[in-house]
């Protein structure tokens, strides 16, 4: 491993990008259409509209990037305004995000990420006078890495939550222990690039409290030619969920995905099935 640390959310992140998506690769049950363009001044905007069920959502969300600074608004639905700022490497590892739902001064909250070697320390908090408190810290040491996040409820004087994790990050497979909910779960992961196009992951979850129950989730994905990539993930109960997104030759460029879920263990049962559109000129 580098000087440079993961920060604490991107400790098993393989798997977690496997079995849930990321940037790409998301199992999602309902009708997405994105749309993404950029004016000669450099601000870019998205439009995205999305269904599932009986609910619309939509979002309109505007970035402009000039030299360490990042300005961001998005408008929902609802009507809602977020703004946010980002100052990038105000000192030396240290990048700062302002945020808040305007005219709401209640919803501020900044957010902090200060890197040092073998420390990544990122930080929230809501600017209030008792506000609540997200810390996470994460280091390590050659292929080793480990950390802890918590949150601290200022106005109850309570720690609300903390996980621990601790990961072996090699070239090309990761595994990944991770002690969550105050400590009544615990997680086993492990994700395997078998080859440059595919990856096979299992994650198994298991309650300390209460029924002590116990699930396992099998992940595969394979990169195609073309860019291309097709994924398929099973769990103990027997849902079956199969993911495949494409580019299409049109223009402008545009990425089509198609995420499927079904009860294998009653294939009577109407499946899931999900369909999304990235428009980027």
């Amino acid at each position: 491993m580098s000087a440079k640390v993961p920060a604490f959310s991107d400790i098993g992140k393989p798997v977690k990008e496997l079995l849930s998506g990321g940037k790409e690769g998301v199992f999602q049950y309902g009708q997405t259409v994105n749309l993404t363009t950029r004016t000669a001044d450099g601000v870019e905007f998205s439009l995205a509209g999305s269904k599932k069920d009986q609910t619309v959502a939509n979002t309109l969300k505007a970035n402009y990037k000039f030299g360490r600074y990042a300005l961001e608004g998005t408008v929902n639905s609802g009507g809602q305004v977020l703004a946010s700022v980002q100052a990038s490497s105000i000192a030396p590892g240290l990048d700062v995000t302002l945020s808040g739902v305007v005219p709401d001064a209640a919803s501020g909250k900044a957010k902090i990420k200060y890197t040092l070697p073998h420390l990544t320390i990122n930080a929230l908090t809501e600017l209030t006078s008792s506000p609540k408190v997200e810390l996470a810290l994460a280091s390590g040491y050659q292929n080793i890495v480990a950390g802890i996040e918590t949150s601290y409820d200022t106005n109850k004087s309570d720690v609300t939550k903390w996980t621990a994790a601790a990961g072996l990050l090699m070239d090309d497979y990761q595994i990944t222990a991770i002690l969550a909910d105050k400590g009544e779960t615990v997680k086993l992961s492990y994700a395997q690039n078998v080859d440059p196009e595919t990856t096979i992951g299992a994650e198994v979850a298991h309650k300390l409290q209460g029924d002590s129950a116990t699930s396992v989730v099998l992940g595969y994905q394979r990169r195609l030619r073309g860019g291309g990539l097709s994924k398929v993930k099973l769990d103990n109960s027997g849902e079956l969920a199969v993911h495949y997104e494409s580019d299409i030759n049109l223009n402008p460029k545009t990425r089509f995905a198609l995420s499927a879920g079904f009860d294998a263990t009653n294939m009577e049962k109407a499946p899931k099935f999900g369909l999304a559109f990235n428009i980027k000129p």
